[in-house]
């Protein structure tokens, strides 16, 4: 703005600044970017390379983790100003919602089974709970003995 008018009215910078109100020393530090500036342009060309590449997953976090691997050392909170300034923005994971239960996770469910008849094991076969034994009906009337958490086939005996 400042560069416009000198061209149009062909006065002095100093007397420019002057009217508007404008330290001088402001227009000549924003003439020329400062090694910040530039290592900020250089910076955020790599941090949108990146975002590109893993399609927007990757936070100031990792993306600091891709710079440091490729040798560029930055901090943090530079990291995310760069975003910041530039728009640039991670795409955050939805939120998980458990649909197979109803939400009441703060109490334990209750025992249904509690107070109803033993279920059976199937035709024919019944368990014997003090013997440790599973008696099987049918051919040959043998049964499964519990014995140190193996079982083994051994002859039923009378119950």
């Amino acid at each position: 703005m400042i560069g416009d008018i000198r061209q149009a009215m062909g006065c002095g910078i100093r007397q420019i600044c002057a009217s508007l109100q404008v330290p001088h020393s402001r227009f000549y530090h924003a003439a020329a970017p400062t090694a910040t500036q530039y290592g900020d342009r250089r910076i955020g060309v790599r941090i949108e390379a990146i975002l590109r590449h893993h399609r927007r997953r990757y936070g100031y976090r990792r993306i600091g983790a891709e710079l440091s691997d490729a040798g560029v050392i930055c901090a943090p909170d530079r990291i995310r100003r760069i975003m910041r300034q530039r728009g640039l923005r991670a795409i955050q994971p939805k939120t998980c919602v458990p649909k197979t239960s109803d939400g009441r996770a703060d109490k334990p469910s209750p025992n249904l089974l509690l107070g109803q008849a033993r279920p059976g094991l199937g035709r024919g076969h019944y368990l014997h709970p003090h013997l440790r034994r599973l008696a099987l009906s049918g051919r040959g009337h043998h049964s499964l003995l519990a014995q140190n958490s193996r079982l083994s086939l051994g002859q039923a005996s009378a119950c």
